[in-house]
This record gives C-alpha cells, structure tokens and sequence, in this order.
C-alpha cells in the first residue's frame, strides 16, 4: 500500500561529528556537506536516495488523472527550521515536481 504523504526535514550533521560553530551559535550553516535529508524518519546519505524514494512513491500513484498519467497523487511536506540554508528547501520542491508530484507544502518546523 503507497504512503499518502512523505514528509521531508533536514537534519544538520557534520561527517566528522565536530561541532559546526555557525550552528552552534543558531545561524545558518551554509555548508550543505553538513546538511542530510530525512524522508519520514529514514535519513537519506545523499540526494541520490532522497530522489530514489521520492520516485518510488510516486510511482505508486502515478496514472490516476486520466488527462496526464505522469502527475502522482503523493503529498509532500517539506518542513525546513530557520537554520536550513534555503537553497535546501527549493532543491528538495524540486526533486519532488521532477519526481510529478504537485501536492507540496512546505511548513516551519521547530527546532
């Protein structure tokens, strides 16, 4: 059974487990090294396989408008804290209309 809603957050974390001063300090981390996806609890080690999963559940409800078969009745949302650089945010709309997902909304979420 295809999931209805796939949630994305990001979830900062350098490779080499030292602290990121700019983090520390509750800026914005502009090194995106240090930025990982997570798609409904599942923390994705690159943007190949957010894209992978984003394809996959969208397939599994791709064809039911009669007009255009490529358009998936998944729903996203994307929730970004103010720390996320927001290049992040747009790059994730991104994969998800690239993936024909139309149903995206993109929230605050509290650090």
């Amino acid at each position: 059974m295809p999931v209805e809603r796939l949630i994305i957050e990001f979830v900062h974390r350098t490779a080499t487990g030292d602290a990121c001063a700019p983090f520390e300090r509750r800026e914005v981390c502009r090194d995106f090294s240090h930025w990982l996806l997570k798609i409904n609890d599942h923390l994705c080690p690159d943007w190949d396989e957010a894209k992978w999963i984003v394809d996959t559940e969208a397939k599994k409800t791709r064809g039911r408008d009669p007009i255009n078969s490529q358009i998936s009745e998944l729903k996203i949302s994307i929730r970004p804290t103010s720390e996320v650089p927001y290049p992040l945010p747009q790059k994730a709309m991104n994969l998800a209309v690239a993936a024909g997902v139309y149903r995206i909304s993109v929230e605050n979420a509290l650090r």
